[in-house]
């Protein structure tokens, strides 16, 4: 009998599916600073901008809206910090749960004018009552 393994720990890590791989190859593959304004920078200002549209497309934003962070900590803080801005916050490599989100949220709380503006996810979870 064979037996077959199955990869769980999600939160440490996710498989890449194929296509995924495939783009980020690619990607990975323009040299360049995308705030340059030499050709290199602009061919990579061009993949963040192409990956911005797609991303804005799957979220049904507006391209402007999107914002690609460096991981789950600071697009966290960014979503959190930015409550009431309508953005879609992207990280590229984190998971959701963050140690920074609670710093975060208590940082919203106070300079919240109420309790009662804050979105209930905040208020319920990270108040410190």
């Amino acid at each position: 009998m064979t037996q077959r393994t199955m990869y769980l720990d999600h939160n440490a890590t996710t498989p890449l599916r194929p296509e995924a791989r495939a783009a980020m190859v690619e990607a990975l593959s323009v040299v360049g600073n995308p705030s340059s304004v030499h050709g290199f920078g602009r061919a990579a200002r061009k993949v963040v901008e192409d990956a911005r549209e797609q991303v804005a497309a799957l979220a049904g934003a507006s391209p402007a809206a999107v914002v690609f962070t460096g991981g789950g900590t600071e697009a966290n803080a960014l979503a959190l910090n930015g409550c009431g801005r309508l953005r879609a916050v992207v990280s590229v490599n984190e998971p959701i749960m963050r140690c920074g989100v609670p710093s975060a949220a208590r940082t919203v709380r106070a300079r919240a004018s109420s309790q009662r503006s804050l979105p209930s996810v905040i208020r319920n979870r990270y108040s410190s009552s």
